[in-house]
């Protein structure tokens, strides 16, 4: 992690020197480049995320070094020992003594006379512009809390569908078990598991005069008409369209269950077995004895 040694510009800090990391820069364009910022006023990150300008003096990857450093900079009272252009990175091997209350007013006071004089010197397009706006913590944390806040509604609309689906579920289980154990659900053929009502059942046979129109009633009844127009009976292409696309099967179970009671019905005990798979599917119109 890189690290910035910056003397504070505002009298609004107490400290006249700090380390900071180089994250704590406002702007983050130019973050990666804190080597480059040295001798550079920038806005800087402080504590409870208060923003005050400061020169940066040094950069480094040891912090405890450019502590050093900083209490270096904090004994040394005469302008003269440290340029705010010129700066020595160079730890001076005998250290300046500390001086009295006096020689520390006077020297602060003749510091920031210093620094301002820099700043007035300072062309335009050296003070680097910074949008508060842009990459700033303020921005950062506003964008954050609109993110948690999104993401927490969809949470809780996932939460609902979830709990709503279940609902849904649960009660389709119970209306298919009530249907299955009524009196009036029978069972279209038996073992097929296909139910019909059977007062649907007795109005179909009622209104149904053949066993064919019969069997078409029952395929409207447990089909959808979807169902009917996109499926073909078995599957096979016809004779009279062979130039149309071949439609897939109808559901065999439901299929099975209306032909089987079809010749039921008609008076076969059960479905025709003559060793050829589709001859035992075609109609036999004879009623048996």
């Amino acid at each position: 992690m890189t690290f910035l040694l910056v003397e504070w510009v505002s009298q609004k800090v107490p400290k006249e020197y700090s380390v900071v990391p180089a994250e704590s820069i406002e702007d983050g364009a130019i973050r990666q480049n804190a080597k480059s910022l040295i001798n550079q006023i920038v806005r800087i990150i402080w504590k409870k995320g208060k923003i005050f300008p400061a020169v940066i003096l040094e950069t480094g990857d040891d912090e405890k070094h450019l502590w050093e450093r900083a209490d270096f900079y904090g004994e040394t009272t005469k302008v003269g020992d440290i340029s705010t252009n010129k700066r020595s990175h160079e730890i001076l091997e005998m250290p300046v003594k500390k001086k009295g209350k006096q020689a520390r007013l006077v020297a602060g006071r003749e510091r920031a006379d210093a620094i301002q004089d820099v700043l007035d010197s300072l062309e335009s397009d050296q003070i680097i512009d910074l949008n508060p706006d842009t990459n700033s913590y303020k921005h950062l944390v506003s964008l954050t809390r609109k993110k948690v806040g999104t993401w927490a509604k969809e949470r809780q609309t996932s939460r609902s569908l979830k709990e709503k689906h279940k609902r849904l579920k649960q009660k389709y289980r119970e209306l298919k078990r009530k249907f299955d154990q009524s009196d009036n659900n029978i069972e279209l053929f038996d073992g097929s598991g296909v139910r019909i009502e059977s007062s649907v059942l007795a109005s179909m046979r009622v209104m149904s005069p053949k066993p064919t129109i019969l069997a078409r009633n029952l395929f409207r009844q447990l089909f959808s008409a979807e169902e009917l127009s996109n499926h073909s009976l078995f599957g096979k292409q016809s004779n009279a369209n062979r130039g149309r696309e071949t439609l897939p099967e109808i559901d065999s179970v439901r299929r099975d269950a209306v032909i089987n009671f079809i010749l039921k019905d008609e008076g076969f005990g059960e479905a025709p077995d003559t060793g050829n798979p589709t001859a035992d599917k075609v109609f036999i119109k004879a009623r048996g004895p």
